[in-house]
């Protein structure tokens, strides 16, 4: 049998370093050897942002309102913008690790936003948008196209509507957020040093976690033990 290569990365035409695939003889050797290449320090916003602001005017966003006018805005403009919202943060005292509750619409805004608080070590979560745990445990190699696929095809869900899924390794000691935020998927991990978090009882499918609940399950708390006071919606302002 004729052994399988292993491939190289490519970025942007440059070798992005050792590849990920070591030579091997069968798939299932090649699968049990494989390991992600994760960079000691990686920023998302240096990675979708920060490298392609080099000066040009080189083009990110173009924002259409509701009255059809366009708003076209460079990498350098929201980096720049960015970098001074992550300053406010500062200022605010919200450091590295902490959550940051993004209430926005679609606007340019929400980029900044978010670009601001990844670039700063935080993390940022939209308000309002619905989180779903996946019960079973999932392989820690799992990428996010493989956890889209997990969604759809065995969660019977749509990876791409806009809602945070959470994944847990099978030693409940690392955590996979995938979510699609309008222009593309987004992965984020979390490993607890000490300790395992807090997860429903092993069984099929899923639960719903509120924003407040998402956030201590991140801490490693038990979430469980917060329920939402049921509110009905006012039809009336006064």
């Amino acid at each position: 049998m004729a052994g399988i290569s292993p491939a190289v990365t490519k970025n942007n035409g440059m070798d992005a370093g050792p590849a990920m695939l070591t030579e091997a003889k069968t798939y299932d050797e090649l699968y049990n050897n494989f390991r992600w290449d994760i960079p000691a320090r990686f920023n998302i916003a240096t990675a979708c942002c920060d490298r392609h602001a080099d000066g040009s005017g080189r083009l990110a966003l173009v924002y259409v309102d509701e009255d059809g006018g366009t708003t076209r805005t460079s990498f350098d403009e929201v980096a720049d913008a960015s970098r001074r919202f992550a300053n406010v943060l500062k200022v605010d005292g919200v450091v590295r690790g902490d959550r940051v509750a993004v209430f926005l619409s679609q606007s340019l805004e929400l980029p900044v936003a978010h670009l601001a608080a990844f670039r700063s070590g935080m993390i940022s979560i939209p308000l309002g948008t619905r989180v779903v745990v996946a019960i079973e445990a999932v392989d820690g190699r799992k990428g996010m196209d493989t956890l889209a696929a997990v969604i759809q095809l065995h969660l019977h869900a749509d990876p791409f509507a806009g809602t945070i899924y959470v994944f847990r390794t099978r030693k409940a000691d690392r955590l996979k957020f995938l979510v699609w935020d309008g222009s593309g998927l987004c992965l984020f991990q979390k490993r607890l040093e000490q300790g395992k978090f807090i997860w429903p009882p092993v069984r099929q499918g899923t639960i719903t976690l509120t924003s407040v609940q998402l956030a201590l399950l991140l801490e490693g708390l038990d979430w469980s033990r917060v329920r939402q006071v049921p509110v009905k919606r006012p039809v009336k302002a006064c």
